[in-house]
């Protein structure tokens, strides 16, 4: 029986590996998860989030602190798979927090929050005077 040789380039590649995908985890949950596009109307400013997989509307929280809007949540993988399954894994999935600074003063009792496709969708109408009231929305279908 021919004997099995070690193979370090193997191991640190492993390693490699693993640390890749620790760090991807680690950027997922920081403040840059989900990447958002912020613009506005006449009216209103809109913040739109990238899709975000496995989440649904029950997991996510939207919330205004001052000029700070604030999306929490969680998205899950779509379909369980053993870690040894994956050639290449580069979606991340847990829980996240993200804080935006709305640049412009806002009515932030009256905006609105939609989830769709998996997008969330949040609308602040536009004010003549800054606030800084703390309230909680619930995103609707």
């Amino acid at each position: 029986m021919p004997e099995s040789k070690y193979d370090p380039v193997k191991d640190l590649m492993a390693i490699r590996d693993n640390l890749a995908k620790a760090i991807n985890q680690g950027l997922k949950v920081s403040s840059s998860f989900p990447a958002v596009d912020v613009y506005e109307t006449t009216s209103t400013v809109i913040i739109e989030t990238e899709p975000l997989p496995g989440a649904d509307l029950s997991s996510i929280d939207v919330s205004m602190e001052g000029d700070v809007l604030i999306i929490s949540g969680e998205t899950k993988p779509l379909r369980q798979m053993p870690d040894e399954a994956y050639l290449i894994q580069e979606i991340t999935y847990g829980p996240f927090t993200r804080s935006i600074q709305i640049p412009r003063a806002v009515q932030a009792t009256q905006a609105t929050a939609r989830f769709k496709n998996n997008i969330l969708t949040v609308t602040l109408p536009k004010a003549e005077s800054d606030s800084s009231d703390i309230i909680g929305m619930t995103p609707t279908a």
